[in-house]
């Protein structure tokens, strides 16, 4: 039976219904870290609190471990490195927000791919350079058609 975890989009953007999650849903602690992050009041992040040890006590928050933090960084230089040959040599600065989201889904990717989960997200672009270094790495469009 196959397995999920939601990229943070789906959630964020409300575009997921609870009554049409997949079967097996996984969360991870990267997505528990942005939404909290941008909780707008105390009753949402304590909502958000409670998934994430609702997860972890059946067994389905999905934390990075130390490897997967190693692949990440080096999926992540190499995605750097492209850049700057796509550039001719010198790449476009990135903001640190734009640089903190490739990190993030460097994480949830390689932390998936190891669990061998699909990860399910809104925009299937911001895992394709990913993949080409994650060769385990499933992604999947939500919703399923």
């Amino acid at each position: 039976m196959a397995k999920y975890i939601f990229d943070t989009n789906p959630i964020i953007s409300g575009k997921y219904a609870l009554d049409r999650l997949p079967e097996v849903t996984y969360i991870s602690s990267i997505v528990h870290f942005e939404l909290i992050t941008a909780c707008n009041d105390l009753r949402e992040r304590r909502a958000y609190e409670s998934s994430w040890r609702n997860f972890e006590k059946v067994g389905r928050l999905i934390v990075p471990k130390p490897e997967d933090w190693l692949k990440a960084s080096q999926i992540s230089f190499a995605l750097a490195q492209e850049r700057k040959q796509q550039a001719g040599g010198k790449a476009p600065k990135l903001s640190a927000k734009i640089k903190q989201e490739i990190a993030m889904d460097c994480l949830l990717a390689v932390s998936a791919a190891r669990e061998d989960i699909i990860v399910l997200t809104l925009n299937l672009t911001d895992f394709d350079y990913i993949k080409r270094h994650c060769p385990k790495l499933k992604v999947q469009t939500y919703p399923m058609v």
